[in-house]
């Protein structure tokens, strides 16, 4: 009797010691994957924002243009090939990515591609590369968890970010305190479709329409206020006291230029027909006397002198930036579309100068008038970008019936004078504000 007891007491403490054995293995693995996975999970993380930041940084370059101008470029042409980063890897998603501590070693993969087509996504820039995508993998060596599983885990982070386009105001103007920042009068016709615009002056009559002026827009919005009279018609009713809008283009960069060389006093006229090519234009372009000048693609540097076009002048020129701009010994001048001058003119459709036609110098005096006036007729697809200066068109003036977007100090229409713009941002070299963002 006594042998049984001892024997069952012996297997009873085996059993305990087996028990405690398995909590034991039990308690081990637990540990171990709360330790893993928070340090996997931590790794994730830190994957993710390399990933974004490689991702951001690489099409930040892009818009500014910087992608093309590095030591070791990326993103050129049509259809750039993926390619992984080494350890040392210039470019800049590489770079980005490393700075936030992966593809460093070796056993770090960081690939970059450039996506096409992103599912969801329908407002990618046109034009060119709009979309990069960073993708990051590396193996961690296990815990406590390897006495009961796998000795290394695989973590895997991936993003893209984009340029994304959206359509601006058609009409931004900038002036501050100008009485008639934007004035339609004396029978002219403003009609904005599928767009708004913005009048920044906080004047009591920042906006005028008067003596049967008609504006037409999708949304007014004016900082200060507005004056309706005689027999004249706004549509919709101004949103007065709005919030002032921000230059929408005040991040695209000036364009770059050195000389020699340049071409001096270009000027056409008489009857003349003459092709162009892009480069810096000293003491800008006249065209006059029914002549006729077509562009080839590409930047115009209108180093003083302007552009000026008259008397049955005609232009016509596809993929094109004007940037009219000044320096000590060529003085700065506006550009001048008048007298029955006829042109038809569409703007860059890639890079950082996309969709800017006309591009003013941010340091130009302030004051000048860019005029389209005179029985002139112009057809301009993109950008007119004049923040230092006056856009007046007038005297049977007819400008836009496309896609087109003013930004200027001030605006001023009259005389019978037409502009016509309806925005539709699919369309190459059509006005658009980028923006960068994470789609992925």
């Amino acid at each position: 009797m006594n042998s049984l007891k001892i024997h069952s007491g012996r297997e009873s403490g085996q059993a305990i010691l087996l028990l405690l054995v398995g909590l034991s293995i039990f308690l081990m693995g637990a540990l171990g994957l709360a330790l893993d996975g928070a340090h996997m999970y931590a790794q994730q993380q830190m994957a993710r924002a390399a990933a974004d930041a490689g991702a951001q940084a690489a099409v930040l370059s892009m818009y500014r243009g910087t992608n093309v101008t590095a030591p070791d470029p990326f993103g050129v042409g049509g259809n750039p090939a993926a390619f992984t980063c080494s350890t040392t890897d210039g470019r800049t998603p590489c770079v980005y990515a490393r700075l936030n501590g992966f593809g460093g070693i070796a056993s770090d993969v960081v690939t970059v591609s450039f996506p096409t087509v992103i599912p969801g996504v329908s407002n990618l820039s046109t034009g060119g590369v709009a979309a990069v995508a960073v993708s990051i993998q590396r193996s961690i060596p296990t815990g406590l968890i390897r006495f009961i599983g796998p000795s290394t885990s695989t973590i895997v982070a991936s993003a893209t970010a984009a340029l994304i386009r959206s359509g601006p105001d058609c009409i931004t103007v900038l002036s501050p305190t100008a009485n008639g920042a934007l004035s339609v009068s004396n029978n002219a016709t403003l009609s904005l479709h599928n767009c708004g615009l913005t009048v920044n002056s906080a004047a009591p009559q920042a906006l005028i329409v008067n003596n049967n002026g008609i504006l037409q827009s999708d949304s007014i919005e004016v900082v200060g206020g507005y004056l309706a009279g005689n027999n004249s018609t706004i549509s919709p009713t101004p949103l007065v006291n709005a919030p002032p809008a921000a230059d929408p283009f005040a991040g695209v960069p000036a364009p770059t230029y050195s000389t020699p060389p340049c071409f001096q006093n270009t000027i056409v006229t008489n009857n003349a027909t003459a092709v162009l090519g892009p480069g810096v234009y000293c003491g800008g372009i006249t065209v006059s006397n029914n002549a006729s000048v077509s562009f080839n693609p590409g930047v115009y540097i209108l180093l003083g002198g302007g552009l000026n076009v008259s008397n049955n002048g005609t232009l016509t020129g596809q993929n094109i930036t004007f940037y009219n701009t000044f320096d000590a010994t060529h003085p700065f001048a506006p550009i001048n579309l008048s007298n029955n001058t006829t042109a038809t003119l569409s703007a860059t459709i890639s890079g950082a100068l996309q969709g800017m036609l006309f591009f003013e110098d941010r340091n130009a005096p302030l004051g000048y008038t860019q005029n389209f006036d005179n029985n002139s007729s112009q057809i301009l697809v993109g950008v007119l970008y004049f923040p230092r200066s006056r856009v007046l068109l007038s005297n049977n003036g007819s400008l836009g019936h496309r896609n087109m977007a003013i930004v200027a100090n001030t605006v001023q229409l009259s005389n019978n004078a037409s502009l016509l713009i309806s925005l539709d941002v699919s369309e190459a070299g059509a006005p658009q504000v980028l923006g960068i963002a994470l789609v992925r």
